[in-house]
């Protein structure tokens, strides 16, 4: 493990007691940004309806909350997040470009759309342990 991640990891796990519940997130994707820069992100919490991935709650950041009704609407297009919620504890790095990681109708209804910058060549998502605990959504940094 490199020693900018384990020194991150520490700090979330030391630090995280001192803060406020509502304020959790924000430190940690302030945190996380210092070792792996992201645009946007989206830290959601959701389950599987009818094989079809929802989020249920969501802490966005630059992000608006239409992106959460779109992936909620058009999640059956996605074949890639159903497959990861099965496999818990897995992250996963998607290729934006890649058919095979993210369907060409979900990228064009929900990440053409709502994502505030126009080269989203890529876009992550972590898997809890109880479930599908959420995705993150970032562009590549040169």
């Amino acid at each position: 493990m490199s020693q900018p991640l384990a020194d991150t990891l520490l700090e979330l796990h030391r630090d995280c007691r001192r803060l406020p519940v509502q304020d959790f997130h924000d430190w940690a994707l302030d945190l996380i940004a210092k070792l792996m820069p992201f645009d946007s992100a989206l830290w959601g919490r959701g389950v599987l309806m009818g094989g079809i991935p929802q989020i249920l709650s969501a802490k966005l950041r630059v992000l608006t909350p239409e992106i959460i009704q779109a992936i909620n609407e058009f999640g059956h297009l996605d074949t890639k997040s159903r497959e990861m919620f099965m496999r818990h504890g897995t992250t996963f790095m998607r290729d934006a470009n890649d058919p095979a990681d993210t369907p060409p109708e979900f990228r064009r209804l929900v990440l053409d759309r709502y994502l505030p910058y126009d080269n989203h060549n890529s876009w992550r998502a972590v898997v809890g342990d109880r479930g599908w605990r959420g995705r993150s959504v970032a562009r590549t940094m040169a």
